[in-house]
């Protein structure tokens, strides 16, 4: 169980929106107390162009906005 503050997992990868919906669906089943935001943002990729992708960033109860 994560500690208070805690970031509880480094799921802070980029995925497609339907992606990152069930990655904070797994991430809220085993840690129910958590806070799960999405954000999209551009991601650089390997050609140095910018990608349009969903993060997804899971907090506990306390950690502020």
């Amino acid at each position: 169980m994560a500690m208070k503050g805690e970031i509880v997992n480094t799921c802070m990868d980029a995925y497609t929106r339907d992606g990152a919906i069930r990655c904070a669906e797994i991430l809220q089943s085993r840690h129910p107390d958590c806070e799960i935001r999405i954000t999209e943002a551009l991601i650089p990729n390997e050609s140095g162009l910018f990608d349009k992708g969903f993060i997804v960033f899971p907090f506990t109860d306390d950690v502020p906005f």
